[in-house]
């Protein structure tokens, strides 16, 4: 549990200093560090303080590699889409209409951009619109079913898939349209699309790519759009590995 006492600011030490690391690397352990720690507040030398019950206040966090990694970051090893899927959501996040703006303009994504959207990271939503509205469990619906990234607004939901060291396997695909269909019918929008976002290095068949009717993204092209993001550059190399 992390406690925010700004009467206790004085005494706190930085976590993260600011001079640590500029590098992408480090802005990108800074936004895990703020989803673990969602009540930092940056001091006057740019660093990112907290006051956490467990005693780790004033301890200063190591951005250096693993011993066992052979000095590599964790980051800079894991083949895992969630990993990266967490890195385009908080870009995406922190300006959302950059973001879909650029779907619009690269992918003619044709997305409403005076709509109220919102972004969601591994969503299951099948279990959490039915816990809201507190109704018995629909055995049709999956509630373990997560969707990687999502797009949601009032009218239009665009989910996107994401794949990085493999592509989509046929069950997979079915699996996938049944999902539009749902979603569809359960929040009752006007349309629901579904996206892939692959390695530039995997050729999918025709047949594959029909199964999606949102855009076809990239991880190569998304990196070059968020200044060479190293993290979703990763992603797009990890293919076939």
């Amino acid at each position: 549990m992390v406690v925010l006492d700004m009467r206790k600011a004085a005494k706190a030490q930085p976590l993260l200093g600011r001079g640590q690391d500029e590098s992408i690397w480090g802005q990108a352990l800074e936004r895990v560090f703020l989803l673990i720690h969602p009540s930092a507040w940056r001091g006057p030398n740019g660093g990112l303080w907290t006051t956490h019950t467990t005693g780790l206040t004033g301890r200063r966090c190591a951005m250096s590699g693993l011993n066992w990694l052979a000095g590599k970051s964790w980051a800079e090893v894991t083949r895992d889409e969630r990993t990266f899927c967490a890195e385009l959501y908080f870009l995406a996040r922190a300006n959302l209409p950059k973001f879909i703006g650029y779907l619009n303009d690269v992918y003619c994504a044709d997305l409403d951009m005076s709509s109220n959207w919102e972004i969601a990271f591994e969503a299951k939503l099948y279990r959490d619109e039915r816990h809201f509205h507190r109704r018995g469990k629909d055995k049709s619906n999956p509630d373990h079913r997560a969707f990687d990234l999502a797009l949601f607004s009032n009218d239009d939901i665009l989910i996107i898939e994401a794949k990085a060291q493999q592509g989509f396997a046929n069950e997979q695909l079915d699996e996938f349209q049944k999902d539009v269909d749902r979603v569809k019918h359960l929040t009752g929008v006007g349309r629901a699309r579904l996206s892939p976002l692959v390695s530039s290095r995997y050729s999918p068949k025709k047949e594959t790519k029909a199964r999606f009717t949102g855009p076809y993204l990239t991880w190569k092209a998304l990196a070059s759009f968020y200044d060479d993001n190293p993290v979703l550059r990763r992603a797009n190399e990890v293919y076939g590995r």
